[in-house]
């Protein structure tokens, strides 16, 4: 799939679907590929999410496939999983916004947040290969 698409695709997940994970669940996907019914996905992970790999795998790369269109063809998985503890999103209430160490404990975070090779190459990651049940 050419990248242009996957990037849109990227993009819509993110703010419809991924969005909730990444601030309530300390999990954060990414889709890096769509190629022969295979999607190529990678799953960063603290330990505030729970499930084990193979359950993160299978649901993360549902979601991508039963939630995008241009991926209700996918028969099959590969999901890279790294676990860091490194924040995948934070939600503010409204009242919070007035809380000046609120903000900066959260500026300081994103600041200190590694970069995503680093994290890729310190942090070790699982592979996750499985098969999607037809829609």
């Amino acid at each position: 799939m050419e990248k242009e698409l996957i990037d849109k695709i990227v993009y819509h997940h993110i703010h419809k679907i991924d969005k909730n994970y990444r601030m309530f669940a300390g999990l954060a996907s990414i889709l890096d590929d769509y190629i022969d019914a295979t999607l190529y996905i990678t799953i960063h992970k603290n330990s505030k999410w729970k499930k084990d790999y193979i359950v993160t795998a299978k649901q993360i790369a549902g979601d991508w496939r039963d939630f995008n269109d241009e991926l209700k063809q996918a028969e099959k998985y590969h999901v890279t999983i790294i676990h860091n503890e490194a924040a995948t999103g934070f939600v503010l209430n409204a009242e919070e916004f007035n809380n000046q160490s609120i903000i900066s404990e959260i500026v300081d975070a994103i600041k200190n947040t590694p970069d995503i090779s680093v994290i890729r190459n310190e942090s070790g990651s699982i592979v996750v290969k499985g098969n999607l049940k037809p829609i």
